[in-house]
C-alpha cells in the first residue's frame, strides 16, 4: 500500500485513478495507508484517503475515489 500511496502524487490522472481503484479493490476500510511517501510511520485510514480524493479538482480522479469507496464496501 506504501507504493500505491506514493503513485496518488503522481502528475497523470489516469495513474491516480488506477492507483485509487487498486485501494479500493485491495484494501479495508479500517486499513492504513501511508499518508506521505517519505513518512511511512505517518499513516491514515483508506476512506480518509478516498475521502480527500473525493474532493479532488480533477472529475475523473473524484470518480474513481467514490467508485473506490463502493468497492470497499461491496
Amino acid at each position: 500500500m506504501l507504493y500505491l500511496a506514493q503513485l496518488l502524487h503522481d502528475s497523470s490522472h489516469l495513474v491516480r485513478c488506477k492507483c485509487l481503484e487498486l485501494i479500493g479493490a485491495l484494501g479495508s476500510p479500517d486499513h492504513s495507508v501511508a499518508a506521505d511517501a517519505g513518512q511511512s510511520e505517518s499513516s491514515t485510514s483508506t476512506l480518509l484517503v478516498l475521502g480527500d480524493f473525493s474532493r479532488y479538482p480533477d472529475g475523473r480522479v473524484r470518480t474513481a475515489a467514490f467508485q473506490s469507496m463502493v468497492c470497499l464496501f461491496a
